[in-house]
Parts: C-alpha cells; structure tokens; sequence
C-alpha cells in the first residue's frame, strides 16, 4: 500500500475521532432545545447535529490535508498540519459554544472583533492543549515502514521470508544448524 493511500486513510479515521470530539463539545448546543417536546423535531435535531459536527470535522480534512498530502506524502508532515488544523477547530467550537450559551449567536466576523483578550487567551489556551500533542507524539505503527526482505543464510527458512534481521542470530533456526551450516535441520530424539 502507498504512503499516500495510508495517509488518506488515516486522514478518514481522524476526521471520524474529530467529528466525535467535536459533538462532544457541541453537546452544549442541545440543551438549549429542550422546548422540543417528544416529537419528530428532536429527531431531526440529533440527525443535523450530527451532520454539522461531520461537516466542521471533514471539510478542513478534505480542503487543506488531502490536497497537501498529494503534494507532501511524508507522515510527520501530514500529522502535525492534521493536528494543527483539528485544535484550530475545536478551539473555535468551544469559545463557539461559550458566546453561545453566553449570548445566544454564533461567532461572526462582528462578534470576533469584539472579543475580549481574556475570550482570546481562553481560545489560545485551548488551541495550545489540542497542538501539545505534536510535540509530545510518535510517528503511529501504520505509518511505520514494513519489515524488510531478508536472505536467509540458515536451513529451513523460506527464501525470501520477512522477518527482523537480528544481531547475533538471523533466523529462528535453532543455533547449532546455523553454526553447523547444515542442509537439513537435526531432530532431537
């Protein structure tokens, strides 16, 4: 599998974990419909809900990090802009959610305009937190480089059989037919 292709796949997996974070943060928009009574209107409530939080998880993924990931195929690169992108949107959604419960509307160019510096700490804070993460990670094991091919000078492996090359021992063959240099592998009685 291409580099490419794994990293387009992880972009799809992380715009999933995304769309969850995000719906969990933006579970403060719901309570304020609780003048739904049962009824169909909190079916379709929950359905665009949950359609809003996959539209802000999938549309950085698909505007900014599917194209730079056709130009720059290289993981680490990938993973932080990734990461970047998806603090910067969870960060507007929480200070989103908080001038909404606030002042019941959304952030506009208006209202980030009169935004206090404390609100802009508040979103700096949390955009730090949610970008800690590129500091602190590992390139992930699906992005890591398959195991090599390697010629086996020992009795009893397959030709070209993937394993880790070790330092002492290349094979699982047991040490005496290795040293030996014997064709076929010894039964012990």
């Amino acid at each position: 599998m291409s580099i490419r292709r794994r990293l387009l796949r992880w972009s799809n997996r992380f715009a999933l974990v995304n769309a969850a974070l995000l719906a969990v943060v933006g579970l403060r928009y719901l309570w304020y419909y609780f003048a739904l009574t049962p009824s169909p209107a909190w079916l379709y409530a929950i359905v665009a809900f949950m359609g809003h939080v996959a539209m802000l998880a999938y549309i950085p993924i698909v505007l900014v990090l599917v194209p730079v990931t056709m130009l720059i195929p290289r993981p680490p690169v990938i993973l932080s802009f990734g990461v970047f992108l998806a603090s910067a949107v969870l960060s507007f959604l929480a200070l989103d959610s908080l001038v909404f419960a606030e002042n019941r509307y959304h952030l506009g160019i208006l209202t980030i305009t009169l935004l206090a510096p404390p609100s802009w700490a508040f979103f700096a804070l949390y955009f730090l937190l949610g970008s800690a993460e590129i500091l602190l990670r590992r390139t992930p094991r699906a992005f890591a480089d398959p195991p090599t091919v390697v010629r086996s000078r020992c009795p009893g492996v397959r030709e070209g059989a993937a394993r880790p090359a070790h330092p002492r021992r290349p094979c699982h063959v047991p040490r005496a037919a290795c040293q030996t240099g014997a064709s076929t592998l010894r039964r012990r009685a």
